[in-house]
């Protein structure tokens, strides 16, 4: 923030998208965090931007006027992403390694015949 000296919303989110978050969901496929504790300290991350220019709103609010989506969002997107890739075989992986589950069941007791797995 202190790079910059125009508070213009539109401008400081165009700085945001370019120079941060690339930065904060580079290869968030791999390394996309599960317990909650570090989803909130990397979604910290925004609310501290969005607190510095409308500093009375809600987080929620101030993500909606900027436009931004929270990054937990953008790393499910991505991962979304990936595995509809992975499954098209739009990625130049191995994807060999995986089999597809089927299941024969799915009231009560839920019976697979192949389980995902990785063979060695």
């Amino acid at each position: 923030m202190k790079c910059f000296v125009t508070r213009d919303p539109r401008v400081l989110r165009k700085a945001f998208s370019v120079f941060v978050r690339p930065i904060i969901e580079f290869s968030s496929v791999i390394w996309n965090p599960h317990f909650k504790l570090d989803i909130n300290m990397i979604e910290r991350v925004l609310r501290r931007f969005t607190n510095t220019i409308f500093p009375k709103l809600t987080y929620p609010v101030r993500s909606s006027r900027l436009g931004l989506q929270t990054l937990e969002m953008g790393r499910t997107l991505a991962d979304f992403t990936t595995c509809y890739k992975l499954v098209n075989n739009l990625i130049d992986i191995d994807c060999t390694v995986f089999t597809m589950a089927t299941v024969t069941r799915t009231k009560g007791r839920l019976i697979v015949e192949n389980y995902l797995n990785i063979i060695s």
